[in-house]
C-alpha cells in the first residue's frame, strides 16, 4: 500500500513537471512567432522602402 501511494505521489509530481514545461514551451513557441514575425515585417519595410527609392 505505502508503495503505491509513494508511486502516485512521484506521478503527480512528474505530471506537474511536464505541465510546466509544455507552458514554458508553449510561451517560447510564441515568442519565436513573435521574433520571427517583427522579423519578417522589418525585412518587407526595408525591401519596400528601397524598392520606393530606387
Amino acid at each position: 500500500m505505502t508503495s503505491n501511494s509513494f508511486e502516485l505521489c512521484t506521478l503527480k509530481a512528474h505530471m506537474g513537471v511536464i505541465a510546466t514545461h509544455t507552458k514554458e514551451i508553449s510561451t517560447m513557441t510564441t515568442q519565436v512567432y513573435t521574433a520571427s514575425a517583427l522579423a519578417a515585417g522589418t525585412l518587407f519595410m526595408i525591401v519596400a522602402l528601397l524598392s520606393l527609392g530606387l
